[in-house]
């Protein structure tokens, strides 16, 4: 009977901690949290769980003292843009706020505001300054390789029609290069391709005076012909050109160059005889010369 509490003893420890084969499939509650906890930041989060990815990645900490930050914002931003843009100076950083300098032009007229002081919070800074009739503000928003400036109301100094607003790179990407099919005077590649040939070297005049492309017209001459018309803010009567071209793709063409207007046409009858159409288009500035090519 000695012998009872000996055989016993293994037996209640046996069934106390259970089979010694468990299936490792299925680990005990506290290993599946161990196990949540230490990959934590390689998981999903859980959407149903509010705040669960607050958890897993930290906020970003958004204050004008972040050494990051304000390091990151020194120096000069560029808006590069073929019939304008902008350039954007940040000069120092002191008392939660930085110094700055901008300008802007768009076509022929721009701006400039020569001083200014923006209040930093985190990524964004405000600029605010009473003026005429209302006041200047302008947001500005850090974003790693850029700036993104919002003119949110006022002239802040710029001529009509001007903004600051747009994109400000201290590296700008390269443009791609426009054409007259890029920017809506012509519609289709085989115009385009007719076009250069017919005008060579002066194709960049054509280019640089089609900001503002005008909705398209039937021509004045029975020619069967759309016109199409362009022209360059605040540069009216300086940079502008009309192209005619009809269903046969014949094209009848004009451009201000400086003092004189250049004309071309693939139609031999019309070699040194200007249609109504481009002579009604030169009303505004008929003392420059027409000049055949």
């Amino acid at each position: 009977m000695k012998l009872t509490p000996l055989v016993l003893v293994p037996l209640i420890l046996l069934s106390c901690h259970g089979p010694a084969s468990s299936d490792t499939t299925h680990p005990p509650d506290s290993l599946k949290t161990a196990t949540r906890g230490v990959d934590a930041g390689k998981s999903a989060p859980d959407s149903s769980q509010p705040g669960s990815r607050d958890s897993i990645q930290p906020a970003r900490v958004d204050t004008p003292a972040t050494p990051m930050i304000a390091k990151n914002w020194l120096g000069t931003w560029s808006n590069d843009g073929m019939f304008g843009g902008g350039e954007l100076k940040i000069t120092a950083i002191k008392k939660g706020a930085f110094t700055f300098s901008m300008e802007a032009s768009d076509g022929g007229a721009s701006g400039m505001l020569e001083e200014g002081s923006a209040k930093l919070q985190g990524y964004h800074a405000m600029y605010t300054k009473k003026e005429y009739e209302g006041s200047c503000r302008i947001e500005f928003t850090f974003e790693g390789d850029s700036i993104y400036v919002d003119q949110q109301e006022g002239t802040c100094e710029a001529g009509a029609g001007v903004y600051y607003s747009g994109t400000y790179y201290k590296n700008p990407p390269k443009r791609p290069e426009e054409t007259l099919l890029s920017l809506g005077m012509l519609d289709n590649e085989a115009q385009e391709k007719k076009f250069r040939a017919l005008v060579g070297d002066d194709y960049k005049l054509f280019v640089g005076s089609s900001q503002m492309v005008f909705e398209k017209e039937k021509d004045k001459d029975s020619l069967g012909a759309v016109v199409h018309q362009a022209g360059v803010k605040h540069e009216f009567t300086e940079r502008e050109n009309i192209i005619l071209i009809n269903g046969r793709q014949d094209i009848w063409a004009a451009v201000i160059d400086g003092d004189s207007v250049k004309y071309y046409t693939s139609r031999p009858d019309y070699k040194h005889r200007v249609p109504k159409t481009i002579d009604s288009w030169r009303e505004n500035f008929n003392e420059k010369p027409i000049v055949f090519k």
